[in-house]
């Protein structure tokens, strides 16, 4: 789904591509500066219509670049029913569709918002099982599998708000998808907690239910991703100066059934390589460790691929050496 394509099926047409612009800029600075009035651009076309030819186009590739990051997720949504939480115009909503052949209910308290999603779908996605609607009692009793997804609407509404939706829809998983600041992420802790207690189990970012290591610190977890933009839509970026290639997001998964995955080791931050070695923070059994990568352990080719990771991926690497505690020598697998 491409900008060009969005954009031919907006609720409002813009006069000039300064009116976008100008449009674009207004709803960031209610998003990062002046968040009380977060909710005014949802009661104006032209707002909800700028909202989607930026963020929809931004945020509808990012699902595939978190179930690139999360490979068991594909297995998860596999044949489940889908309901999301603060769909918006669809930006997630429709690519949900590409990895379950089963309902999709998108719940978006926004007229303005459901309306635009619905000229989306009635374009592009006619055939999709996909159904926007204003509120969680017009989702239908559970009768298989559900995964419930918070996507950058969690950290718009209190934690018990978060916590009725999820005991009123029963999913047997929980997944947020929202932004990666040190606001939302202890945010999140709060209600991993309630999830704990109420007998859910962390599948990502955590490998266990213990307490994070970040908790109480003057730091936070987070995880990184970067997308493709074609080529209007990077003109667009650097006009409204806003980087969407390289985003930071703050991505949770929880399982009612699902077992924590104990193994798992996930960066937690990369740092700028040195003459001699790329290094990692890595979190793994919920403990932080250092790890070195030297550039004489990998051929010119691999050292590159190196590259290419980014906080929040899992990986596997092999000991070479213990530096000093929790400060590790390793070959990472490619």
């Amino acid at each position: 789904m491409n900008y060009t394509e969005i954009s031919n099926e907006l609720i409002y047409k813009f006069k000039s591509e300064d009116e976008l612009v100008r449009a674009i800029m207004q709803v960031s600075n209610d998003f990062t500066r002046e968040r009380n009035k977060l909710g005014d651009y949802l009661l104006e076309e032209k707002f909800v219509a700028a909202y989607t030819a930026f963020y929809f186009t931004t945020n509808y590739p990012k699902f595939d670049q978190i179930v690139k990051k999360i490979s068991y997720l594909k297995d998860i949504l596999n044949d489940s029913d889908i309901v999301e939480i603060g769909s918006g115009p669809g930006s997630f909503t429709f690519a949900f569709a590409e990895y379950t052949s089963g309902e999709i209910f998108g719940i978006e308290s926004s007229k303005l918002m459901r309306l635009q999603a619905q000229k989306i779908k009635d374009k592009y996605f006619a055939d999709s099982n996909i159904k926007f609607i204003s509120g969680a009692s017009s989702v239908p009793s559970k009768n298989k599998k559900r995964v419930l997804v918070f996507t950058n609407s969690f950290n718009e509404m209190s934690e018990s708000v978060a916590m009725d939706y999820i005991r009123k829809l029963q999913g047997d998983y929980i997944l947020f998808i929202e932004p990666g600041t040190k606001e939302v992420f202890n945010h999140l802790l709060e209600i991993r907690e309630k999830l704990v207690h109420k007998k859910y189990n962390i599948l990502y970012p955590c490998s266990q239910n213990s307490a994070c290591p970040l908790q109480d610190k003057d730091d936070w977890c987070h995880q990184y991703l970067k997308l493709d933009l074609d080529h209007d839509l990077k003109r667009l970026s650097q006009l409204v100066k806003i980087n969407r290639k390289w985003q930071a997001a703050c991505i949770h998964l929880y399982s009612l059934n699902d077992s924590n995955n104990e193994k798992q080791k996930i960066i937690l931050r990369t740092f700028s390589k040195t003459k001699f070695s790329k290094d990692w923070q890595l979190c793994e059994s919920n403990s932080i460790k250092e790890l070195k990568n030297f550039k004489r352990d990998y051929s010119k080719e691999d050292y590159k691929e190196l590259d290419e990771f980014l906080a929040g991926d899992i990986v596997n690497y092999e000991v070479i050496k213990i530096l000093k505690t929790n400060e590790l020598r390793v070959k990472t697998d490619l």
